[in-house]
């Protein structure tokens, strides 16, 4: 009942005049404090339920105990607090497998799961870290990085000084995945005029005057570990800020780019550019409950 009360008030603020800030003031007030009560409830929901599953799961030592909400078995990335100071833990499977990775990423722990069946669970074992085995993974890991270079076992990257990626090399495949000449990660800036309701159209001739987003304040390495290397990028744009963190992993197959954007100019839109040397006759689309295939 709580879950269905807190899903009709999602919907209530998704309605379309909420979405584009084209509400008056007082709408916005009412939302903020309707989320923050539905976030609050939904987190302390999530809380007994898994203290619920915790309590029928039996362990004869410490455990961290990895949920899998998903259909499908899959491994992921697991990031729960660990105090500053604290040694770095060994985490092993029950049945004694080699040790898993750990990484310390500021309060957090990290590290890539084994694979956890479709709704299900993996419970793993904690105990003291010996001190050979933080060097011994650190060996073990693929990864490299830079402020012009990121890899690991599937991809090879290469960043000009803008941060715009000039090859993404995928190993596997053994081929490029860009198209020749042309660069991925590239920010550019549209002129957005349409012709009426400013908060919902983009009319077609917008792509007639865009402009690169490519004067960078800085690119630093931001993490280097075992499980993850990480870049940040610091762009400003007139009154703007772009700051992106690009992360890649030595266990996962993908690049994951966590993207903040402190956006304050009028009558004009933001996008990013990955011309992928990919030939299909379809892509599949996200759509709000599911995704679609379209013709290219």
């Amino acid at each position: 009942e709580q879950l269905d009360r807190n899903w009709k008030t999602i919907l209530l603020n998704q309605f379309h005049d909420i979405l584009p800030g084209s509400s008056i003031e007082p709408v916005y007030e009412d939302s903020r404090l309707q989320y923050e009560e539905v976030l609050e409830q939904g987190r302390a929901l999530t809380s007994q339920a898994i203290d619920t599953l915790c309590n029928q799961i039996s362990t004869d030592q410490p455990s961290v105990v990895v949920f899998n909400t998903a259909g499908f078995e899959r491994s992921e990335l697991v990031q729960l607090p660990w105090p500053e100071g604290k040694p770095l833990p060994q985490l092993t499977c029950q049945n004694r497998e080699p040790a898993i990775s750990v990484q310390r990423s500021g309060k957090d722990l990290i590290f890539l799961s084994q694979p956890v069946p479709a709704k299900g669970y993996c419970s793993l074992l904690l105990t003291e870290q010996p001190d050979q085995t933080a060097t011994a993974m650190s060996d073990l890991s693929t990864l490299q990085v830079s402020p012009d270079h990121l890899e690991n076992r599937f991809l090879s990257i290469d960043l000009d000084e803008q941060g715009q990626f000039c090859r993404i090399y995928d190993k596997t495949s053994q081929r490029d995945v860009l198209q020749a000449g042309c660069k991925g990660n590239v920010l550019r800036a549209f002129e957005d005029k349409p012709m009426r309701h400013q908060n919902w159209d983009i009319d077609i001739y917008y792509q007639q005057k865009s402009w690169v987003v490519d004067q960078v304040a800085s690119i630093e390495v931001i993490e280097k570990g075992p499980v993850r290397a990480g870049l940040r990028i610091t762009r400003p744009f007139l009154d703007s800020q772009v700051v992106q963190t690009i992360c890649l992993y030595d266990q996962l197959p993908r690049i994951d780019f966590d993207t903040f954007i402190d956006w304050k100019e009028d009558e004009l839109l933001l996008k990013v550019e990955f011309p992928v040397d990919i030939h299909t006759d379809v892509a599949t689309y996200d759509i709000q409950f599911g995704n679609v295939t379209r013709p290219t």
